[in-house]
């Protein structure tokens, strides 16, 4: 499976073609560049994440900068949960996982790093963490910059 054919329907583009559009993305604050997503449409994208809790973590989220669950507006909630459904389906195949978890953390009390909704997609495997649980804690102490962490985690967008 390439980068970009994860999902290609209804108005996505591939990973191929965002890359070389050189168009940025917000993400909050944040400028993300093109080659940073693996997924595009009208509502919704895919980011690699540069601070992944586990390896193959990545982000869902809309394209319009909203800081709460809330303010979306009905399409872009549907989008938003209909892209990381496809998404973890296609990421447990490819990366043979166990489990995942998927997660929002809606507002700054809830341990909202970046005021931007996004969905966490985190690949699971059996014996990963030392407790199951020790994911919300790690979700909780993740504070959305950038390691070198975020090199690994490329690798397994791009994979395939």
């Amino acid at each position: 499976m390439s980068r970009g054919a994860i999902l290609m329907r209804g108005g996505a583009i591939s990973a191929k073609a965002l890359a070389e559009s050189g168009q940025s993305f917000k993400f909050g604050k944040f400028s993300c560049k093109a080659t940073q997503l693996f997924f595009s449409s009208d509502l919704t994208i895919g980011l690699v994440n540069l601070r992944p809790i586990l390896p193959g973590h990545i982000l869902i989220c809309p394209k319009r900068v909203v800081a709460r669950v809330a303010d979306l507006e009905d399409e872009e909630l549907v989008e938003l949960w209909r892209v990381a459904r496809h998404t973890a389906a296609a990421m447990a195949r490819h990366v043979k996982a166990d489990g995942l978890n998927l997660a929002i953390q809606d507002g700054e009390a809830a341990g909202q790093s970046v005021p931007h909704v996004h969905v966490h997609l985190i690949p699971r495997h059996a014996g990963d963490l030392p407790r199951n649980d020790e994911i919300y804690e790690r979700m909780e102490d993740f504070d959305g910059r950038p390691s070198g962490e975020a090199a690994s985690n490329k690798r397994v967008a791009e994979a395939g």
